[in-house]
């Protein structure tokens, strides 16, 4: 391992095809992979290289499902074992988000640096990017990442219900939280008190107005929101008759907080977040499929 990446996701070869359903063609294109490490290392090591043997190949739709049919939770549950996967290319952007933020930084930097990379491909952009093996080496290894659109999960209402009472109890104890808000309309940033009152009057709204299910948005949010905003298409896994518990409870766009830093406390990210059995309910091991969740 080159320690002068610090690599956000580093999974070797072998332990991936251990952890993911595959047929016999998917050990065949990784023949010429060590490591799989998450895309924004790759293009960070390809831009500061200045890399060019990169290649570029689409990710079968048979491969992206047995991929996410092998997704775990951290109990060890396959969550997504009995589910309906496809891939949706519509402009719809009726969906919830799982995290209660947008980091400016990952808007204004890591997408331009994304559809930069892309283009170097021909390809316009996220918007218009498929589920993709892309390859480097760099120090005689021999990286993949992948590129996965935002995985979008539909689930009946009543999952909400405990993040729901956790955030309440929390809003009952301590509802002010603060956030370093973006302005848009000048570049600065402040500190604004938020209540978490108003988080679970939010909830319980989309709870009240759904028609029993809902549409949760559990990878990708910078990716859905800066295509949302354009009014832009971008390919999106949509996962039905989902297993997975939520993290949080569902946020509409308009209640994202645009804020200048990442809050430092996990709850305040996800609202409701809680453990059991000493592990966070509702997280996915996508690391563990190669995908950088």
């Amino acid at each position: 391992m080159d320690k002068t990446v610090d690599f956000k996701l580093y999974l070797d070869k072998e332990r991936f095809l251990n952890n993911v359903y595959h047929g016999s063609s998917l050990p065949k294109k990784l023949d010429d992979v060590d490591t799989i490490i998450s895309l924004k290392d790759l293009v960070r090591i390809a831009e500061r290289e200045h890399a060019q043997d990169i290649s570029f190949m689409p990710i079968k739709t048979e491969e992206l499902i047995g991929i996410m049919r092998s997704v775990k939770d951290l109990y060890g549950n396959e969550v997504y074992a009995n589910s309906k996967i496809s891939i949706d290319y519509s402009l719809s952007s009726n969906f919830t988000y799982s995290q209660a933020f947008i980091e400016v930084s990952k808007l204004f930097i890591n997408i331009p640096n994304m559809n930069k990379f892309f283009n170097s491909f021909e390809i316009p952009g996220i918007g218009d990017t498929m589920p993709s093996f892309i390859k480097l080496e760099y120090n005689s290894v021999k990286y993949m990442a992948f590129y996965v659109p935002p995985i979008i999960e539909v689930v009946d209402s009543t999952y909400m219900d405990e993040p729901l009472t956790h955030l309440k109890t929390r809003a009952y104890e301590k509802p002010i939280i603060r956030f370093k808000i973006f302005n848009a309309r000048d570049g600065s940033a402040n500190y604004t008190d938020f209540n978490l009152n108003n988080a679970v009057f939010a909830a319980e709204s989309i709870r009240a107005n759904g028609n029993g299910t809902m549409a949760v948005l559990r990878d990708g949010a910078h990716r859905a929101y800066v295509t949302a905003m354009a009014g832009a298409r971008i390919p999106k896994i949509i996962i039905n008759n989902s297993d997975a518990e939520l993290k949080s409870v569902p946020v509409k766009m308009a209640d994202l907080l645009l804020v200048a830093e990442k809050p430092k406390k996990r709850e305040d990210r996800f609202f409701g977040l809680h453990d059991r059995d000493g592990k966070e309910v509702g997280w996915l091991r996508l690391d563990e499929v190669g995908i950088d969740g």
